[in-house]
């Protein structure tokens, strides 16, 4: 067995002729006839034979994997392909042979020490895409050298293959190392081993990435209506198919705004770093895509104008071939169901003349109102009727311009203007002490939420005022007092008396006793009708609708004394002194009792003015 397939070359394989290369002669005595030297050329008949010997070698390559793995991975994992001869080359024992790899997919896997990397010194740290040619050999590309006579049934080389990162879900990929004996090496001289077929062994490189999805910074985010924002990143695990938009939605957009509502990622190419160091060639993948840089989505709270607690939105990122990923967002409420009231200026006095000075206030929602809580959008907005009402001493004296108000979804925020009117009630709501200086005094009242009329149940509840520094009280200035008014009647012809008529300032809910009394030592006399002589005392009864009039003259009743006669009206200076207490029994009409009426009317004769003075009034009477 000489190990070499010769096809047709050397002894084997072939049709051998067995011959008879000479008869040796022992002695003179042999027979001269068998004596035969092919030499001496003699003549003796000789019958050759024939042997045929059989080949048992078949010149090729033989390619295995070491420790029999043959996976290498996108996360860098490298095996060892050994390659030999299977037949002794036929060949001088200076002669090599020169044997070429190459790897199918030179996007999958390289070889770690190519045998011409020397050649890769000038790109250091330059970028190339797997396939490009360095040199004239492509990346991926392996020279097996020194193989010669005396080594070929050996195993040449261990040749270590990495795997490389595609950055793509392409499942586990199958390749190939396909092998070659190069013919244009000048020291490749075997006639068969020149025109050998090319053979291939397979490995695997397994693939790192899962399916294409999103990778989110953050999934659960803050923000409150008041403007507040918040952001989260969005990037592909891996690079895709093709350029792919993402689309990005919330699922309320009355809670929350949104920056972006798409976001374009590039796939790139498949671009990479070939560094050769210590005769070792290390190939970095580098990403030309968009793909894996994160792009932000910035959101701010947006406020809708509604007590509905804190919302849960959804933002949702969805793109082909992906499944559909979400981020979660809280947004805290600002917004409170209430209605608040303001006093227009700061001003809450009115009063009972019915002056031009009013007091007015304002009243207003706080959030607009919804129709549930199932549904708290715009589209679901409803109406709220406030009803106004007051509470006070009485609720006599105040009115408003309007008692409801309506709000909806489009004036609910509006601050709606009420006037507050004080009623001139004809009644003293001063306090009852005789002593005090003024019975004008001020009444306070309350002015409150009767009810809410909504189908939003928490404005429906509602009783009060958003906040007790509103203030919603109005003070009334009281325009009445308790006294005894005065009043001239002039009668025409009469110059033995005049007419006066007494009434009541206010509105006691009885009636009034006035005694009325002349002094000690005086002419003045009383009349209920003029003629007739009551004397120096006499009692009158008063209520609000009713007044009482006498008649005053003196003794002689006579207080004509003019000279001239004429009958016009006397003229000179008469003066009538009494006085007169008021008196009243039950408690609604206290501010009577006692009442002290003028101790003094003086009459000018000249111009018909009566004047009065009051012991507990600030202001002259009618």
């Amino acid at each position: 067995d000489d190990q070499v397939d010769e096809d047709t070359q050397g002894h084997d394989n072939q049709t051998n002729t067995v011959y008879l290369d000479n008869i040796t002669v022992i002695n003179s005595d042999n027979d001269s006839h068998y004596v035969y030297h092919f030499l001496n050329n003699r003549n003796l008949n000789v019958d050759n034979q024939t042997v045929a010997v059989k080949d048992n070698d078949t010149a090729g390559l033989v390619l295995s994997w070491k420790d029999n793995d043959n996976s290498t991975s996108e996360t860098g994992d490298s095996i060892s392909l050994i390659v030999k001869l299977a037949s002794r080359p036929f060949l001088e024992d200076s002669k090599k042979i020169n044997i070429g790899l190459t790897i199918s997919d030179k996007t999958e896997a390289y070889f770690r020490e190519p045998e011409n990397a020397v050649l890769l010194n000038p790109i250091l740290n330059l970028s190339y895409k797997i396939g490009d040619l360095v040199d004239g050999k492509p990346l991926g590309y392996y020279i097996v050298t020194d193989v010669t006579v005396s080594n070929w049934n050996q195993e040449l080389t261990e040749i270590e293959l990495k795997g490389l990162d595609d950055f793509s879900d392409d499942n586990d990929t199958v390749a190939y190392i396909i092998t070659s004996v190069n013919p244009s090496e000048i020291y490749n001289n075997d006639p068969l081993y020149k025109v050998i077929e090319e053979d291939n062994i397979s490995f695997v490189n397994l693939d790192n990435e899962t399916n294409l999805a999103l990778v989110i910074s953050d999934r659960l985010l803050d923000v409150s209506e008041n403007g507040s924002s918040a952001s989260f990143s969005v990037n592909l695990n891996h690079k895709p198919y093709s350029d792919l938009t993402v689309s990005v939605s919330n699922s309320d957009t009355t809670e929350i705004d949104l920056d972006n509502s798409s976001l374009l990622f590039n796939s790139g190419s498949d671009n990479y770093s070939v560094i050769y160091s210590n005769s070792v060639i290390t190939v970095t993948p580098q990403i030309t895509g968009t793909w894996a840089t994160p792009k932000t989505v910035t959101l701010s709270g947006k406020d809708d104008n509604i007590s509905d607690g804190s919302e849960t939105v959804q933002i949702t990122l969805s793109g082909s071939g992906l499944t559909s990923d979400n981020v979660t967002v809280t947004v805290a409420d600002n917004d409170s169901s209430g209605v608040m009231f303001h006093w227009v200026g700061g001003d809450n006095f009115t009063s009972e003349d019915n002056s031009s000075d009013k007091a007015i206030f304002t009243v207003r929602l706080t959030s607009a109102p919804f129709g549930g809580s199932d549904d708290n959008t715009s589209d679901n907005l409803t109406t709220a009727i406030v009803n106004l009402n007051v509470r006070g001493k009485d609720n006599r004296s105040v009115s408003f311009s309007a008692d409801s108000l309506t709000f909806g979804s489009n004036n609910w925020s509006d601050a709606q203007r009420v006037t507050v009117t004080a009623v001139d009630d004809h009644y003293d709501e001063g306090v009852t002490d005789n002593d005090s200086d003024s019975n004008n005094d001020n009444q306070t009242y309350t002015i409150f939420i009767d009810n809410i009329t909504s189908t939003d149940s928490v404005y429906a509840a509602i009783n009060a005022f958003a906040s007790t520094s509103d203030m919603s009280t109005v003070v009334v200035e009281d325009n009445d007092v308790s006294g005894i008014g005065v009043e001239y009647v002039p009668v025409s012809g009469d110059n033995e008396s005049f007419k006066i008529k007494f009434f009541l300032m206010s509105d006691p809910e009885d009636n009034v006793t006035l005694t009325l009394s002349a002094f000690d030592n005086s002419n003045v006399r009383f009349s209920d009708n003029g003629t007739a002589d009551n004397g120096t005392s006499m009692t009158v009864n008063l209520t609000w609708a009713d007044n009482a009039s006498i008649y005053l003259t003196n003794a002689s009743r006579n207080i004509d004394n003019e000279s001239d006669d004429d009958d016009l009206f006397i003229d000179n200076l008469t003066i009538f002194s009494f006085y007169g207490t008021a008196s009243c029994s039950r408690s609604t009409c206290d501010k009577y009792n006692n009442k002290q009426l003028a101790k003094t009317l003086i009459r000018n004769i000249q111009t018909g003015s009566v004047y009065t003075d009051f012991d507990n009034a600030t202001q002259m009477p009618k």
